[in-house]
């Protein structure tokens, strides 16, 4: 099978398992109020669409998408604008990473080990929504896929999030949302660990065992 990943510290792993072909897309860092038209390259290009799948050398029933942090956010608001847009799924699966999901999110999940704090998130969520709203004087719901009334028909996930990770509670509620709604997700919390843990402890167990983790799901495709 095949995945697509844009992290190569969240997927190192993946490039050393030979039973995945591993692409990796354009990591360069985008400015916030790049997202949105990022994302409506995603939607009109989806590696699912037969051109894009055989130009890409991928079979679109067996494909997976890492999405790590605002990545996750993207790969999902994609995902969803294909859904509503009745296109082929993005992929089978995602793997999404700690992936920002609710502006509306301040303080839960903060807990005494804190990388990200509450304060940071509400002027980062306050800076990313205002540019939006300046360049395209609405914001989509999929801008914030936690905002969204439908969170049906969206390809099967896996999202983790270590415990004191500023994201951890409005995953879990996303989570808890899909399922209701007859989709397939499911998280993995990583007790002790805050947000970005990989990057700030690379060679640590708890991180070794979420690359692993993360293998296996795109493994038992």
């Amino acid at each position: 099978m095949t995945v697509l990943q844009p992290a190569p510290c969240a997927g190192r792993p993946l490039v050393t398992e030979k039973t995945l072909h591993c692409r990796s897309t354009d990591g360069t860092p985008l400015a916030l109020h790049q997202f949105t038209p990022s994302m409506r390259t995603a939607q009109n290009t989806p590696p699912t669409q037969p051109a894009n799948a055989a130009t890409l050398s991928i079979n679109p029933g067996r494909l997976g998408i890492l999405g790590v942090h605002a990545g996750g956010t993207l790969v999902l608001a994609a995902a969803m604008l294909l859904r509503n847009a009745r296109q082929p799924r993005l992929a089978k699966q995602l793997v999404l990473v700690a992936p920002w999901l609710d502006d509306r999110s301040r303080t839960e999940g903060m807990g005494r080990v804190l990388t990200w704090t509450a304060e940071v998130n509400a002027w980062a969520w306050e800076l990313y929504m205002d540019n939006v709203m300046a360049r395209y004087g609405n914001v989509e719901e999929v801008v914030a896929p936690g905002r969204a009334a439908n969170v049906a028909g969206l390809p099967r996930m896996y999202i983790d999030a270590g415990e004191f990770d500023h994201s951890l509670w409005d995953c879990a509620r996303f989570v808890q949302r899909v399922r209701d709604a007859g989709g397939e997700a499911r998280l993995h919390m990583y007790k002790g660990v805050p947000h970005a843990f990989e990057w700030e402890a690379p060679t640590a167990e708890v991180t070794m065992t979420a690359m692993n983790n993360r293998v296996d799901v795109f493994r038992n495709l």
